[in-house]
């Protein structure tokens, strides 16, 4: 009997915090609050965490007149 190779598949991250959303960016965690409070950025709340929804963020990028066709 041949044994068969393991593959595992992770899925990618679809949230982050605000400070590593900051740190990735490169754009300062006070303003990065700031997007997040006047609902620029998608966000999560999950128990204390408010954690922004990557994949909304990247969908609605690929969407805007911007980014799109």
């Amino acid at each position: 009997m041949e044994l068969q190779p393991i593959t595992m598949q992770f899925s990618p991250v679809l949230v982050c915090t605000i400070a590593r959303f900051s740190e990735l960016s490169g754009i300062d965690e006070g303003i990065v609050l700031g997007w997040v409070k006047k609902g620029y950025l998608p966000t999560k709340r999950i128990g204390k965490y408010c954690l922004i929804n990557l994949a909304l963020f990247n969908q609605d990028l690929l969407n805007s007149e911007i980014f799109g066709d």
